[in-house]
């Protein structure tokens, strides 16, 4: 991050600053065609050179514009770092948000749960207390029905008892009725004895002792008659007592029996509806037990998630500390990052302000651009759109030259071929001249002809040479520096006479043609040099050379003087 920033802190050197060269380049080095790719534009011919590199336009920047743009691109680069750091912070602190959210989510959701596992305890306790209550109550049940049942075997003892007495009772009235009887039947016998007797006595009345016999007998039997029958009543009152107390005895033991049935049929149906109460309480008890189980292991399986939970939301929360320290560094390092910045802002804002008038107003300029960066922003999206448009019209010309410097490339290349053939044929006449003028001079010696050489070279060196008919135009020149060395922009000079020159010098063609085709290559080289503008308008220095520069002849002229 710090080598991204100091790297794009540092002012850019040369023409760097410069959009219109830094597209003009990008414009060169992305446009050169493939000119063996199947959309290729270009010519291609066998045994023909590759097109070179159009030159760009070259401009010189000023320092005040590098400055410019060097603190243009180093805002633009801030404010790209700062927005995407505060989209990253943002970011960053929404997450935090969501986490919190979560873990708030969480919590609720585990206290609820725990409210949900104490409700749980709490009917586990109250059943229980309720399972305790009916064990207990079963308890009293069962020792209730005991004591019941040994009251059932008391009051059966007791029944047993009233049923003797019952029986001892019967067993007594039959005795007293036995005896009753006989009594009954001993006072029958009395009276018909007294009958008897009272006849007897009207019958012997004359017998007086015995009379008096008689009635102490029958008043002895009367009082007897009166004891039995004290004795009857007495035993009738104790029949009848026996009698209403067998019945209530009967009474007694019928509402017992009837008590007694109605008892155990109730503690029957107690027991029985304790019994299903018991096994529906060890049903629920069962069920109870499981439920408890399974919610203890909900429990426990809840309490485990949420230990889960709270350590990964610990261990994110930690971790999103350690990333908020880090972008707070990282924060703390852009700021002193931008102080840094700001104070090589001033510091150049104080350079500029030494400056001559130009670098104060282009500080001016720049304070108003820094001041007004917000506003020129879309200035500079429109002057972007401008640049892509003026870059897609400039690949468009590039395109358009390209073609025209394929059309040129194979104009050289015929220019070439025909300068060759110049050569060849110069080349050919000199040979021709040397061997004339050696035929010559052995034609001269032969005769005994004084020679003129001296006064035929020094009139043709003295003669000016002829302007150059087959220059060539700086383009072309440009395209076949490239090649090797060219026709001179001077058309060969006349040949001169051999006449009255000596046998042993030589002619001074082939000297000319050097010296012609160095100046030629020392003034293609100096023209090679120059760069064409690859805008529209051309430069003051372009203008001049075309000035300078003769228009060139489709056809080039051969002027030679044959001896």
């Amino acid at each position: 991050m710090w080598s991204r920033i100091s790297s794009a802190l540092k002012p850019r050197e040369g023409n760097d600053s410069d959009p219109d060269h830094s597209d003009a380049q990008s414009t060169a080095s992305h446009s050169q065609p493939d000119p063996f790719h199947t959309d290729a534009t270009t010519y291609y011919t066998h045994q023909s050179p590759p097109t070179p590199p159009p030159g760009a336009h070259s401009r010189t920047a000023s320092r005040e514009e590098d400055m410019i743009w060097s603190l243009r691109t180093q805002l633009a680069l801030q404010q790209e770092m700062c927005a995407q750091f505060e989209v990253d912070l943002g970011a960053r602190d929404e997450l935090v948000e969501a986490l919190t959210i979560r873990l708030d989510a969480s919590e609720k959701e585990n206290d609820k749960r725990k409210s949900v596992l104490r409700s749980w305890k709490k009917k586990a306790a109250d059943l229980e207390k309720l399972c305790r209550h009916l064990e207990e109550e079963v308890d009293n049940s069962r020792q209730e029905s005991m004591e019941r049942s040994i009251m059932d075997e008391a009051s059966g003892e007791a029944l047993r008892q009233l049923h003797r007495q019952i029986s001892q009772l019967e067993r007594e009235k039959k005795d007293i009725e036995a005896e009753r009887n006989s009594l009954v039947q001993t006072v029958g016998n009395a009276e018909a004895e007294i009958i008897r007797l009272r006849e007897n006595l009207d019958t012997d009345e004359d017998d007086g002792e015995e009379v008096f016999q008689l009635r102490d007998q029958i008043s002895r039997l009367e009082r007897e008659k009166s004891e039995v029958e004290g004795q009857r009543n007495s035993l009738a009152q104790a029949v009848e007592k026996a009698d209403a107390g067998i019945s209530q005895l009967r009474g007694e033991l019928s509402a017992t029996d009837e008590a007694s049935v109605e008892a155990l049929r109730y503690l029957q149906s107690q027991i029985s509806q304790l019994e299903q109460e018991k096994t529906d309480l060890l049903v629920e008890r069962d069920a109870l037990a499981q439920a408890k189980e399974r919610a203890d292991a909900e429990v426990l399986e809840l309490q485990e998630a949420n230990r889960e939970a709270l350590c990964r939301l610990h261990d994110q929360i930690s971790q999103l500390e350690r990333e908020k320290s880090e972008v707070e560094a990282e924060r703390n390092g852009l700021a002193q990052t931008m102080e840094k910045t700001e104070a090589d802002v001033l510091r150049l804002n104080d350079e500029l302000g030494v400056t001559n008038e130009a670098s104060t107003e282009a500080q001016r300029r720049l304070h108003d651009q820094v001041s007004h960066l917000e506003r020129a922003k879309a200035d500079v999206e429109a002057e972007r759109d401008d640049f892509s448009s003026e870059i897609a019209r400039l690949r468009a010309h590039i395109q358009q030259l390209q073609k025209k410097s394929a059309d040129m490339e194979v104009t050289i290349v015929q220019l070439n071929k025909q300068l060759d053939q110049d050569k060849e044929d110069i080349g050919g006449l000199n040979i021709a001249l040397e061997s004339k003028q050696q035929e010559l001079e052995l034609v001269k010696r032969k005769h005994g002809v004084r020679s003129t050489v001296g006064s035929t070279s020094g009139r043709t060196n003295s003669a000016p040479p002829v302007p150059g008919k087959h220059a060539v135009p700086p383009s072309t020149v440009l395209r076949a520096s490239a090649v090797g060395p060219q026709t001179s922009s001077h058309a060969p000079s006349r040949v001169p006479s051999t006449l009255g020159r000596a046998a042993n010098t030589r002619p001074p063609v082939s000297g000319a043609l050097r010296r012609a085709s160095g100046s030629n290559w020392e003034s293609k080289t100096k023209l090679s040099n120059r760069r064409l503008s690859v805008t529209s308008t051309p430069s003051e220095t372009d203008e001049k050379e075309n000035a300078s520069t003769p228009v060139p002849l489709k056809h080039p002229r051969r002027s030679m003087v044959l001896a």
